[in-house]
């Protein structure tokens, strides 16, 4: 049942735990590294989409900061610039560096990955990498893919990049996406803020669902542990409504999708879990007056 919640986080050690079990059943001593090299800002989905709409690495470095609770629990990251070179540095929440070292390989092979990724600099190499932890096998995997040198047993987790990459305007900035997505990234906040709240914990889970499966309140209730009778009568105490609810993301997720310009009419009310497009065209004049077509971007 926790696989099927979206909203449920597993502990840390429970996630270190499983790690450390793939890593004994595989052989494989470098899971983290693996991972980290096929993070693409998808990976992270909202929060990934608003690192592609940012002005720049710093910008989205910054917006990294600030929504870094939504995608994992075990650190915060942050930017230095100066005149020789930037630095991502990683500050974790546990302090055993060989325990932590897949997620802390995985953080810095996902900054290099999505990285190259919003610049378009696809065989950009960082300058230096420092980890706490000890180099783990050799052939060393994380200086291959890294393209650096790599210093291990350091005080402190840290990857140096060249000065000049950190405000390069990337080619897919979008003030006006962005807006949005700081909207939604915000509501998602406040949701794992205060999941006590039923309304909350249906908004996100409709929200994870929506477009990747059908979306009704019986399915939706039972992802959260609740039966439909329990999930409308909480619903009904907080004054909002799975209906209510459900409206609701399904006209933010339009205007997300209308400003990124990415999907047509018809997909859009496919994601939207609307049986064709005159049915999302109906929906989308009741809650604006004019239908979707007239709010498209100019080309």
């Amino acid at each position: 049942m926790a696989f099927k919640n979206p909203l449920h986080r597993f502990s840390c050690d429970a996630i270190l735990d499983m790690i450390a079990y793939a890593q004994e059943q595989t052989g494989h001593k470098s899971i983290g590294l693996l991972a980290g090299t096929n993070f693409r800002p998808s990976t992270f989905l909202d929060v990934g989409q608003a690192f592609i709409s940012a002005e720049s690495l710093r910008h989205a470095l910054k917006v990294n900061a600030k929504y870094q609770r939504l995608t994992q629990q075990f650190g915060q990251t942050g930017l230095d610039v100066d005149r020789k070179s930037a630095r991502v540095t990683w500050t974790p929440y546990i302090e055993d560096p060989e325990r932590l070292r897949p997620i802390t390989e995985a953080v810095y092979a996902g900054y290099v990955s999505i990285g190259r990724w919003l610049l378009w600099h696809y065989n950009e190499d960082a300058l230096v990498v420092y980890f706490r932890h000890s180099k783990p096998c050799d052939p060393d995997p994380c200086a291959e893919y890294f393209g650096c040198e790599i210093k291990y047993d350091q005080p402190f987790d840290c990857l140096e990049f060249k000065a000049g990459l950190a405000d390069v305007a990337l080619p897919q900035a979008n003030p006006e996406l962005l807006k949005t997505l700081e909207s939604r990234l915000d509501r998602a906040l406040k949701n794992l803020e205060n999941l006590d709240r039923m309304t909350n914990q249906v908004h996100q889970c409709i929200l994870y669902s929506l477009g990747q499966m059908p979306v009704n309140i019986v399915d939706i209730a039972r992802s959260l542990g609740y039966s439909p009778q329990v999930m409308t009568r909480g619903l009904k105490d907080e004054g909002s409504s799975f209906r209510g609810i459900l409206q609701e993301v399904r006209r933010q997720n339009a205007e997300f999708y209308l400003k990124a310009n990415r999907k047509s009419l018809a997909d859009i009310a496919l994601a939207l879990g609307y049986s064709d497009q005159t049915a999302f065209t109906r929906a989308y004049r009741g809650w604006h007056g004019v239908p979707p077509s007239q709010t498209l971007p100019a080309s």
